[in-house]
């Protein structure tokens, strides 16, 4: 069972389930299917970040249309097309650039199809100066090979327990004579009094690639989400990584890659937390975000004392983990309830694909 969230969710469940409706029929009848990625959703001026169009059970003889996006820039990249259990998915890949700071939005991706007309989602790219970016070297030999890092939120001022994506983000120089990738970015330890936030990871994929001050550099992200616990200025940062990266060099006959580990250094960034606004409803407890749920009881039969399981499935985008589990409205006091058994969704807690 795979769930894509897009902010801290959390998924209260005694026995996990899952049920599609005419299953059967969903997964073995081949319908075709559209669904977009976007590798970073928050980029620099300049900045290109790759975003995968994917198709499945639908053969396409050229590239999918692409919409209009102005200001931002679509580029073709590459394709590629797999089988799998006689279904055939197609990826193919652009790169997405800016060349002003603002908020855009990326359109829907659209296929005519024999049952009608089948779209992706859009999404939401934020494009931040580059001067947000903080310089540092990596001394190897004598020679000093730049990196960039910085820290970009959604918001700077969120409102008490509102949970956001943030992107922590390093840029490493593939200018000669020192050409690095990424092969363990490990988690970045930030500072984050007053927040709470799930790790900063990564992996040795760059999610797009940047053209600045004469160097081009490989950009590797970093998502996670964050919340803030309390009112007034925060700070998030600064932090550090010790990475392992591959540096590739000239050596007699050709080139040689060697790996090497290295302390990364992440800026800070400011945000100002409002209070919650007034008028909150009788029993508010302080969750904040968007939520669905879904309650089953696992049998509709039972003996006088005999106990049932109920399954309770929150979803949504919000700091519910925050709290315990939802509590039974038993106003005549007819049921005792047990401790609620919390079981998070795992894998990644945020996602831009859909």
């Amino acid at each position: 069972m795979v769930i894509y969230e897009k902010g801290i969710v959390r998924l209260f469940v005694i026995i996990s389930f899952l049920v599609f409706a005419r299953g059967s029929y969903l997964l073995g009848a081949g319908i075709p299917m559209i669904e977009t990625k976007l590798d970073s959703s928050i980029i620099v001026v300049g900045e290109k970040t790759y975003l995968t169009v994917w198709v499945e059970n639908f053969t396409l003889i050229d590239w999918p249309t692409t919409p209009k996006a102005n200001p931002l820039a679509l580029k073709r990249e590459s394709q590629r097309r797999y089988q799998i259990n006689g279904r055939i998915r197609e990826g193919f890949r652009y790169l997405v650039s800016a060349f002003e700071p603002g908020i855009y939005e990326i359109p829907p991706f659209e296929l005519q199809t024999d049952s009608g007309v089948i779209r992706s989602k859009g999404h939401t790219l934020r494009v931040s100066p580059v001067d947000n970016l903080q310089t540092h070297g990596i001394k190897i030999n004598g020679e000093v090979t730049p990196y960039l890092t910085g820290i970009f939120l959604e918001k700077t001022n969120p409102y008490l327990g509102e949970t956001q994506d943030v992107e922590a983000k390093l840029y490493l120089s593939q200018a000669a004579p020192h050409l690095f990738r990424l092969s363990d970015g490990n988690v970045i330890n930030l500072k984050k009094d007053g927040l709470a936030a799930w790790r900063f990871t990564t992996t040795a994929e760059p999610t797009g690639h940047l053209d600045y001050d004469g160097h081009q550099f490989a950009v590797y992200t970093y998502p996670s989400s964050i919340s803030a616990l309390q009112e007034g200025p925060l700070i998030l940062g600064p932090g550090s990584t010790n990475a392992a990266l591959l540096r590739r060099q000239m050596v007699r006959g050709g080139f040689a890659t060697r790996s090497f580990n290295t302390k990364i250094d992440f800026p800070s960034v400011s945000l100002n937390v409002r209070p919650l606004p007034e008028g909150a409803p009788s029993g508010f407890g302080g969750a904040v975000g968007t939520f669905s749920i879904q309650v089953r009881p696992l049998s509709l039969e039972l003996e006088l004392g005999e106990s049932l399981t109920v399954e309770t499935r929150i979803t949504g985008s919000g700091n519910i983990d925050q709290f315990p589990g939802p509590q039974l409205v038993d106003i005549n006091n007819d049921w005792k309830q047990f401790e609620t058994m919390a079981k998070p969704s795992g894998g990644e807690r945020r996602s831009s694909s859909g």
